[in-house]
């Protein structure tokens, strides 16, 4: 379960670098198509097409802009949420815990079951501190 959560959060931790990435290229793309924007000259047959072209490049990366913020604030919103169940995973005590045969030494936890800790062992049984 850990490593699923510690892989998992690899995984939103390079989705939220590309959409950062993405909406720092579309921003950049933004600006220069503003200033095509101005720069055009609407009185030549040639400077209404590049108007246009630029209009349209610039909504295209105002969109492009919008959606890779939103899924960069959804990303880091599932980080944050995979971190608090990866700090609650960490604090959950093995199954195994209280059984006479489980051990804290992390190389042989388990006497019975050496290779690993079982969900629902049907050799195990309590310790009773008097």
């Amino acid at each position: 379960m850990l490593k699923q959560l510690e892989d998992k959060q690899i995984k939103l931790c390079n989705r939220s670098g590309w959409l950062e990435k993405t909406a720092g290229i579309s921003m950049v793309f933004g600006l220069i198509t503003v200033g095509a924007i101005i720069g055009s000259f609407p009185n030549s047959n040639c400077g209404r097409k590049y108007l246009k072209l630029s209009s349209s490049l610039f909504g295209l990366s105002v969109i492009s802009l919008l959606i890779s913020s939103r899924l960069y604030y959804k990303t880091e919103d599932e980080i944050e949420s995979n971190i608090k169940s990866i700090e609650q995973v960490k604090n959950t005590k093995p199954a195994c815990w209280g059984c006479i045969y489980s051990s804290s030494d992390k190389l042989l936890p388990c006497a019975i079951h050496p290779m690993e800790q079982r969900e629902g062992c049907t050799d195990k049984v309590l310790r009773y501190f008097k």
